[in-house]
């Protein structure tokens, strides 16, 4: 009975190690690339591409993981073609300054070293078109992402998301289609 009271516990350690790295508090940095194309009925509006960089905190408990997150672009509004006609004339090279406060769930592979994942987020996404006007409104985003462990306390990750908003921005409907790429670092506490 002693012997196999010993072998439980030594299998029981031998699996529990591989998940300790993979159980855990995380707090992170985002720097990239972030494309936003704007929509509106009529208008016809260039993509724009800016820096885009942001702060996560989240818990991961093996294949999941959930995460709170702020990120911040700041984009240049251009029309393709001729300039549109009032109200929107005043919106011509202003900028949109793009927020995102929410809540991500991630499923992980729950590989110790290489971990891919999918992920969905919803939460607020802010657009403030200087001195026009501010809008807050719901959205969703979806991504892939990969997350390399560097340490026990420490992984590199990148990700790409595609990002989904309708705002009422000067009584008008705009949608904001937005992709970003980012890449970053996670400290494990």
């Amino acid at each position: 009975m002693k012997r196999i009271l010993g072998m439980i516990s030594v299998m029981s350690l031998a699996l529990a190690a591989p998940l300790s790295g993979q159980i855990g508090f995380y707090m992170g940095l985002d720097g990239g690339v972030s494309s936003q194309r704007l929509d509106l009925k009529g208008v016809d509006f260039d993509r724009d591409t800016s820096f885009v960089y942001g702060l996560k905190a989240g818990f991961k408990i093996t294949i999941i993981s959930l995460e709170a997150q702020y990120f911040q672009a700041s984009h240049n509004i251009s029309f393709e073609g001729f300039p549109p006609l009032p109200p929107l004339r005043g919106w011509s090279d202003r900028d949109i300054d793009y927020n995102y406060l929410g809540l991500n769930a991630k499923l992980n592979t729950g590989l110790p070293i290489v971990n891919p994942y999918v992920m969905f987020g919803y939460g607020y996404y802010t657009g403030d078109v200087k001195s026009i006007d501010e809008d807050t409104a719901t959205g969703f985003n979806l991504g892939v992402g990969l997350e390399i462990k560097l340490s026990r306390h420490l992984a590199l990750s990148g990700e790409g998301r595609y990002h989904h908003v309708s705002l009422d921005i000067d009584q008008q409907d705009l949608t904001v289609d937005n992709f970003t790429l980012v890449g970053g670092l996670n400290f494990y506490l």
